[in-house]
């Protein structure tokens, strides 16, 4: 999952602003007109996300 790079602080935290933000906006929205098809694809991207973020923890 890494680039191999050395990033500095400053990108690791306007990435993680840039993270805070788009889930500020998702937990905003309503999802009631997605199909159930749409729904699990949502559900599988939300999974994929949780697992960078724990390997984040990880590494």
């Amino acid at each position: 999952m890494s680039s191999g790079g050395v990033v500095d602080r400053e990108t690791v935290t306007a990435a993680l602003d840039a993270l805070d933000a788009a889930v500020d906006r998702l937990v905003e929205l309503n999802f009631d007109a997605l199909t159930t098809p749409e729904w699990l694809a949502l559900v599988e991207r939300c999974e994929r996300c949780a697992d960078g973020c724990r390997w984040l923890s990880i590494s």
